[in-house]
C-alpha cells in the first residue's frame, strides 16, 4: 500500500501565500459565524477550526479544500466556507443525532464504507441494484434517502486525518441495476446530492469508479446531466 498524501504537500510557494492570507481571512468569517450560531467551538470532520490555539496542518487541508474549489480566489472561497458552515448548523451534520439516525434495513445493501484504496483512502460504495424504491423512497420523497448517504459522506470523511489523506474514492455498483432502479425519486436525489457535494463538500473526491454498468446507463446518464 503507498503512503498517500494531501494536496497541501505539493503547494508552491505562492500558493502556500494564498493559503496563509485565507487563513487570516477566515478569522472574520468564523467570527461572523460564531455571533449568528453562539457556538464557542468550530470543527468540521472531526477538525478543529475555532478558536485557534495553533493552526495544524489538518485545519489548513481542510481551509485548502475551499480555496482549491474557487480557483484560489480568497473572496469566493470565504462565502463557500461561510455557507457551509450555516448548512452543517442547520442541517445538523455535526450533532450525535444526525451520525447516528437509524434508517430502514434497505439502505444495509445499497451503500456502506468499506476498506481501503492502495494510498489508504477510505473507500464509499453505492450499490444501486437492491435499491427498493418504496422503502428508500416513501411516497416519492427524496429526503430520507438524502440524510442517509449524507451520514455515509460524513461517516467517510471522519476515517480521514487530514495529515496523510484527505479524501475518499467511490465505487458505483450498477450489478443488478434496471432501469426501474433509476425512476423520478432516484434521478431527483441524484441531482440534490450532486448540487449538495459541490456546494458543501470541496475536494472530497479523490477518484470514482463505475462497475458493472448496464447498457442504458449511457440514457440515464444523459438525463442526470
Amino acid at each position: 500500500m503507498s503512503a498517500a498524501v494531501c494536496a497541501i504537500d505539493s503547494f508552491n510557494d505562492s500558493q502556500m501565500e494564498l493559503l496563509q492570507q485565507f487563513e487570516r481571512k477566515t478569522e472574520g468569517i468564523f467570527e461572523t459565524f460564531k455571533k449568528e450560531s453562539k457556538q464557542e467551538e468550530i470543527s468540521m470532520w472531526n477538525v478543529p477550526l475555532w478558536p485557534v490555539v495553533e493552526s495544524s496542518k489538518a485545519r489548513k487541508v481542510i481551509l485548502s479544500k475551499f480555496l482549491r474549489a474557487r480557483n484560489w480566489n480568497l473572496d469566493e472561497a470565504g462565502d463557500q466556507l461561510l455557507s457551509t458552515l450555516r448548512w452543517r448548523k442547520q442541517l445538523g451534520v455535526e450533532s450525535h443525532s444526525f451520525l447516528t439516525e437509524e434508517f430502514p434495513k434497505a439502505f444495509d445493501d445499497i451503500g456502506r464504507v468499506y476498506g481501503r484504496d492502495k494510498q489508504n483512502n477510505p473507500v464509499v460504495y453505492n450499490i444501486y441494484g437492491p435499491v427498493q424504491p418504496d422503502e428508500v423512497f416513501p411516497k416519492g420523497s427524496t429526503i430520507q434517502f438524502v440524510r442517509w448517504r449524507l451520514q455515509l459522506m460524513e461517516r467517510s470523511l471522519r476515517l480521514l486525518d487530514y495529515e496523510n489523506n484527505e479524501c475518499c474514492t467511490q465505487v458505483h455498483d450498477y450489478q443488478g441495476a434496471t432501469m426501474l432502479s433509476f425512476n423520478s425519486s432516484v434521478k431527483k436525489a441524484s441531482r440534490e446530492l450532486i448540487k449538495i457535494f459541490q456546494d458543501y463538500y470541496p475536494e472530497t473526491l479523490c477518484r470514482k469508479f463505475f462497475i458493472h454498468v448496464p447498457s442504458f446507463f449511457g440514457t440515464i446518464y444523459n438525463l442526470l446531466s
